[in-house]
């Protein structure tokens, strides 16, 4: 085999083209135009003497040889991007991308203010984010895909820190459960229960397995805001985690369960890793400041 020392941009567009399954927005991605990004690609396998991506349906995805590729392709790019923020701190500079990944309910309630802080004492690093489930998140960053998640734990193959807690809240019409502040997972049998999705089932199905309980008939509702609608119209009651809720829906009611039950939040990052210099300010911004931010949206719930 040929000595193989392929170009830093073409590696970059293999990772683009992994993750956004197309040759189009993998090119936009890291700057090159289509037809460059075809040339580059095509030496890249020419190089390779192996087929690296296949077309289907207008999709362009990683071959079989190009997904075993891409763990070290990944590990290449993230060594580069260390050594680039390793020069940029030692000329008194602060570079570099940071990919983060989140669950929903806290891509849309906490992640933003840390980015936007982290803009405010870091302005040459960006963070880019990927949303998507618990096992979603735990996928992307035990791939390195990511640098590092926020999802609900437990999740397995990864490291996990724990940051802060989450209390699990039922949503019920307005008039529903009157003058309770708490009720128990048995009562919400008697009535029609809306399952919370986009990664919450599992979780929500070791609620009631805790107390010995079936999760009741069920209609799935993937999305919050939906199913905050679904119950503001008396078309059930929900059991979802109450960072969901950054403001409480008109005919609607809020109570506790008994006993209150909580889910963990944590802080994934890939096995084994060290954190480039980056991504170690952005850590060390959200052990400080989760829990804060999670204490001050609780309490605005508590008061609404």
């Amino acid at each position: 085999m040929q000595e193989f020392e392929p170009p830093i941009r073409a590696l970059r567009l293999f990772e683009a083209i992994a993750e956004t399954g197309g040759l189009v927005k993998a090119a936009a991605r890291i700057g090159l135009s289509q037809s460059a990004a075809s040339h580059a690609i095509a030496s890249l396998e020419r190089e390779s003497g192996a087929a690296l991506v296949s077309r289907s349906q207008g999709a362009l995805r990683l071959s079989e040889a190009g997904v075993r590729l891409l763990p070290h392709v990944r590990q290449i790019l993230q060594s580069l991007d260390a050594i680039r923020e390793e020069l940029a701190a030692e000329a008194g500079l602060c570079q570099g991308v940071i990919r983060i990944a989140s669950v929903p309910s806290l891509a849309s309630t906490i992640i933003p203010p840390l980015i936007r802080e982290f803009g405010v004492q870091s302005p040459g690093i960006a963070v880019h984010l990927h949303e998507g489930t618990d096992q979603e998140v735990a996928d992307w960053v035990r791939r390195r895909v990511c640098h590092c998640g926020f999802a609900a734990l437990p999740v397995e193959g990864v490291e996990t820190h724990p940051l802060a807690k989450d209390e699990w809240i039922i949503l019920a019409p307005a008039g529903e459960f009157e003058g309770q502040l708490r009720t128990t997972l048995k009562q919400l049998h008697r009535r029609r229960f809306l399952l919370s999705g986009g990664g919450c089932e599992d979780h929500i199905r070791r609620l009631f397995d805790q107390d010995h309980l079936p999760l009741p008939d069920h209609v799935l509702v993937r999305q919050m805001d939906t199913l905050q609608a679904m119950v503001a119209e008396r078309l059930g009651v929900s059991v979802i985690p109450s960072l969901c809720l950054r403001q409480r829906p008109r005919r609607t009611h809020v109570l506790r369960l008994s006993p209150r039950r909580y889910r963990s939040i944590g802080l994934l990052l890939p096995p084994e890793s060290t954190p480039t210099p980056a991504l170690a300010r952005w850590i060390a911004l959200a052990q400080r400041q989760f829990p804060v931010l999670v204490k001050r949206i609780h309490s605005h719930l508590s008061t609404a």
